[in-house]
């Protein structure tokens, strides 16, 4: 085309090519043709345009990329609670069994334990009763209430033990057959501890020896 347009000349080639009317007149646009036409070079522009917004996310990319961050701007110090929903369909009385194997979970480090056990729990999400859900979690929280309780008044026996002398007495006395001289001792070893600056291991020692001597209420209701 170079060639001829060079022999040519170029007011020769586009008179013949843009200007000519030979064919003028035979062809009139009607309303199919633009019913046709309009949709379709507005579908064109469309993706033109959008092809065009790629070439741009690209442009921008290779313009920022040293600017990308490689770490997060911070941590969690502590990781936030997160809710799960479990579906659970078409089968009664698992709901205990279910919540069960979900603790367990929580407690599985190993990476293939814990993918058995959490598919273990998919296969008991089966349909449960609500109102057995709702009895079981109330029954929880009526046990985390009671061990709640419970450790207070280990904290408090605690708290009387060192600063009241008649304590081991009353202790005594609400508790027989505790180690009475193996509390005075304890309690002897807190004090000298917080005398001298010392790691408080005689302090959590008289709470682990407090557990022993006043019963836990969950427990004498297992047995």
């Amino acid at each position: 085309m170079a060639a001829f347009v060079a022999s040519r000349g170029i007011g020769q080639y586009i008179r013949q090519h843009f200007l000519d009317t030979t064919f003028r007149g035979l062809y009139h646009a009607n309303a199919f043709d633009m019913a046709l036409l309009v949709p379709y070079f507005v579908v064109l522009i469309l993706l033109a345009s959008y092809g065009l917004h790629r070439y741009v996310l690209v442009y921008l990319y290779y313009k920022h990329r040293k600017n990308r961050t490689l770490e997060p701007a911070g941590h969690f110090s502590d990781l936030p609670r997160v809710t799960v929903q479990l579906p659970i369909f078409n089968e009664q009385f698992v709901i205990e069994r279910l919540l069960d194997a979900v603790l367990a979970a929580k407690t599985i480090t190993k990476f293939g334990a814990r993918r058995r056990q959490l598919q273990y729990i998919g296969r008991l999400m089966h349909d449960v009763d609500g109102k057995t859900i709702a009895a079981r979690l109330e029954a929880w929280k009526g046990q985390s209430r009671a061990a709640t309780a419970h450790l207070h008044l280990l904290e408090r026996w605690r708290t009387r033990l060192l600063d009241d002398e008649t304590a081991l007495e009353d202790l005594a006395a609400a508790h027989p057959g505790c180690d009475t001289q193996k509390l005075r001792e304890l309690v002897r070893n807190v004090q000298r501890e917080r005398a001298e600056g010392k790691p408080p291991r005689s302090y959590r020692a008289l709470f682990q020896e407090l557990r022993r001597v006043v019963p836990d209420p969950l427990d004498n209701a297992a047995a």
